[in-house]
């Protein structure tokens, strides 16, 4: 990856760029907020449960909902300041439902999560008619649709794609 973003060598084109990196330069993310979006996109994604240890304190064990704001802070040094800034609703990724954050009941401060449209469409992956539909009106479904994932076809999910362990199948039905 070169310092503008692109991957040199792949695809037909030298300057092609992953979705994650057009998203970050189209929302003009500053490296304390791309920490935080592929923080939680990596907890989310994982399936591992030694690595969901690594990531998690013992008394967070369990991701349901989302990742813990003071664990986020925590692990990537962030001061609250920043956490605020963040979590506030006029951030360009909160008011897209890119990232959502919520309150959290149970430990107290926030909750921070992707949702699952967020995630395929941030990883590359073809999304189905929901997703879209959740994502529409949001400068990310137009970066997925200038890079032509998810275009021109429906498509229903077969599975829980992100559960750990679990089988990954879509299955993709051509217009």
């Amino acid at each position: 990856v070169r310092d503008d973003g692109a991957v040199a060598g792949a695809g037909p084109s030298s300057s092609w760029r992953p979705v994650f990196a057009r998203a970050v330069a189209a929302y003009g993310l500053a490296e304390d907020e791309i920490a935080v979006l592929l923080f939680v996109v990596t907890v989310k994604i994982q399936r591992s449960q030694a690595f969901r240890s690594l990531l998690l304190t013992p008394d967070q064990m369990v991701i349901e909902g989302g990742c813990s704001g003071t664990h986020v802070q925590y692990v990537l040094g962030l001061n609250q300041l920043q956490m605020t800034q963040l979590a506030d609703d006029s951030h360009p990724l909160v008011r897209d439902r890119t990232l959502v954050v919520r309150e959290d009941e149970m430990f107290g401060g926030v909750k921070m999560c992707v949702p699952d449209g967020v995630c395929f469409a941030l990883l590359g992956k073809s999304l189905v008619a929901e997703d879209r539909l959740r994502l529409s009106g949001t400068l990310l479904l137009t970066i997925v649709d200038g890079t032509g994932c998810g275009t021109g076809r429906s498509e229903t999910r077969d599975g829980d794609v992100l559960s750990g362990g679990k089988s990954a199948a879509r299955t993709t039905v051509h217009e």
